[in-house]
């Protein structure tokens, strides 16, 4: 009965032998669609507060992480821009990519 109705597995199989996705983009993309769902179910925890200025992290008030401590900023306390490269990173896209990190951090790493 259903000879002419195609079944999704092999659509998902069809894909992969396609010629234009490689096996790797196949389980890449898969593997990304399975990381935002589980984004979805279990949302960023936006409790604690600003190791700047004590402010206390909500839906409006949003936590970011610096790059070069990894202490929790709001986006006020940790507002500063560094090339990537400033940190260490040597890789080519390093020189072009700048980062966000906090006040103490961008002393620091502008010496």
């Amino acid at each position: 009965d259903d000879e002419g109705v195609p079944c999704p597995a092999e659509d998902e199989l069809a894909l992969q032998d396609n010629g234009f996705l490689s096996k790797n983009e196949v389980l890449r993309s898969k593997v990304s669609r399975l990381t935002e769902r589980l984004r979805k179910r279990y949302p960023t925890n936006n409790f604690g507060n600003c190791t700047g200025c004590s402010a206390t992290f909500s839906v409006l008030k949003k936590r970011r992480s610096c790059s070069n401590c990894g202490n929790s900023f709001c986006s006020r306390c940790c507002s500063f821009k560094v090339p990537r490269s400033s940190m260490g990173a040597t890789a080519p896209e390093a020189q072009r990519e700048t980062v966000f990190v906090c006040a103490s951090c961008n002393q620091t790493l502008s010496k």
